[in-house]
């Protein structure tokens, strides 16, 4: 697992983490290392290599938006 971005929310911090399987990416929101809700945000790797090239950039990233969403409701 791998962390990708940190930040605080009305005074809690967490983290948006992934974990890379052979084939798929897949994102989620924690806090104090538990998962901090019930969702999660996935794509294949060739789904996001795909996204790359039509898009010119890292569907990842759009992945770590709706999980700080998530929890910030933004």
């Amino acid at each position: 697992m791998k962390t990708l971005e940190s930040f605080e929310f009305e005074g809690k911090f967490y983290e948006i983490k992934m974990v890379e399987t052979a084939d798929r990416l897949t994102v989620r929101a924690y806090h104090q290392n538990a998962v901090a809700n019930y969702f999660s945000h996935s794509i294949d790797k060739d789904t996001n290599e795909d996204f790359i090239r039509v898009h010119g950039r890292d569907a990842i990233k759009e992945l770590i938006q709706h999980a700080k969403s998530d929890i910030t409701g933004n």
